[in-house]
């Protein structure tokens, strides 16, 4: 397996890339065990960047693995009820609806910056899964936006129920809700940074 991806000629299968799987287990991780400010940003960008030599990757936010089987996303984890209830615009921003718009942007790939000590010099660099962890981004079904539901197929164990098995793709474009900001932001990083 760890020659998928390198060049026939150097003894590889010649795959085109591999998926970056530890960066969505890096953040279930922070999310769930560390406060915001205990993040470790050179561990971050390490998994991040940590792939072999000549490897192409793929890298994500959140997995399908994370979406089906009745678990929730990573980013659902900091929202928690309200994503469900306050995020309406007429509504006043909770904390927890702030943390979770602020980490989606940062986790995704809107310029949040972070300052870090680096060569004896104050830098800032962005952590971001999108521009640091690879060679390509992967988007799990429309969830650019932050989705706040799992995603269930079909089967036995939900009496074969259509409820979870779709994406609400009107979320972003409901002008009452604040899924637009997300969206909009990421998109906007995207035409000014690619």
């Amino acid at each position: 397996m760890s020659s998928l991806c390198i060049s026939v000629n150097k003894g590889g299968d010649e795959f085109d890339y591999r998926l970056s799987t530890a960066i969505t287990d890096m953040r279930i991780e922070l999310l769930k065990h560390k406060m915001d400010d205990k993040w470790n940003t050179s561990q971050t960008v390490h998994i991040l960047k940590n792939r072999r030599y000549e490897e192409k990757s793929v890298a994500y936010c959140e997995s399908h693995d994370r979406g089906s089987r009745r678990r929730q996303m990573p980013l659902v984890l900091v929202g928690g009820a309200d994503k469900y209830s306050c995020m309406s615009d007429f509504i006043s921003m909770t904390p927890a609806v702030s943390r979770d718009i602020a980490l989606n942007k940062m986790i995704r790939y809107v310029p949040q910056c972070i300052y870090s000590i680096i060569s004896l010099k104050m830098k800032y660099f962005v952590d971001l899964t999108y521009p640091l962890g690879s060679e390509g981004y992967l988007n799990f079904e429309g969830n650019e936006f932050g989705h706040p539901e799992r995603l269930d197929f079909l089967r036995e164990g939900n009496s074969n129920s259509f409820h979870y098995a779709r994406r609400q793709w009107d979320l972003v474009d409901n002008p009452l809700l604040r899924y637009k900001y997300l969206n909009s932001a990421m998109t906007h990083a995207d035409k000014k940074y690619s």
